[in-house]
């Protein structure tokens, strides 16, 4: 999620609360489907994807590390309309899950579970700007990552648990995955959704309409 989006919220026009969060999911639509994820749904200001559903694939833990260093990364030198820089915290954790649809209406795909539980918690529990991973993710990735061990603390339905934080890739190590021969194309949308991001946001949504 974005850091301090209610009180960002509070202070901008609606418009303009719609306009910052099109521009920056956008860019994560697109960063998802150059890694394979499965976008889930947007949360007010959080944005729920998950890899490996509904057809299982290799290096699904890597695929989403990859993600959420490159929003981090793409992110990093933006601001938001009140001139401060944008953060977002993310919560990894890896596990089975229940998907499907459900309701007679307004069809959506979603996912239930413990590891969805689990991964909405690490993201409460995480830093601005960082990717709090749980030890099952830990496990995957450190062949390949670096990841920093945190001081155990008590996570609501799960007691004392030790997060860590993801920090790269591993050095002298490469992705254990390679991306689709598109990968060009994907990346010419991020640079165009990113020049579409005033730096700062404009406090006007004005300019932005033709």
């Amino acid at each position: 999620d974005i850091v301090g989006f209610t009180n960002i919220s509070r202070q901008i026009s609606p418009e303009d609360v719609v306009l910052m969060l099109n521009l920056i999911f956008c860019v994560m639509d697109t960063l998802a489907e150059r890694y394979r994820l499965t976008k889930i749904k947007t949360i007010g200001d959080a944005f729920m994807a998950a890899c490996g559903v509904p057809s299982p694939l290799l290096f699904s833990a890597p695929r989403v590390a990859e993600f959420a260093l490159a929003t981090m990364e793409l992110l990093r030198e933006k601001h938001d309309p009140l001139g401060s820089p944008l953060a977002m915290r993310v919560g990894m954790h890896t596990g089975p899950v229940v998907a499907g649809v459900v309701g007679t209406s307004k069809f959506a795909y979603d996912l239930w579970g413990d590891t969805v539980n689990m991964a909405s918690r690490m993201e409460s529990n995480g830093e601005p700007g960082r990717v709090c991973c749980s030890a099952a993710v830990k496990e995957v990735l450190e062949e390949w990552y670096e990841l920093t061990e945190r001081e155990p603390r008590q996570i609501k339905g799960q007691g004392l648990v030790t997060t860590y934080l993801l920090e790269g890739l591993q050095a002298g190590c490469t992705r254990p995955f390679q991306l689709d021969d598109d990968d060009d194309g994907l990346q010419d949308e991020i640079d165009d959704f990113l020049a579409d991001i005033p730096d700062p946001v404009s406090t006007s949504a004005d300019q932005f309409q033709d």
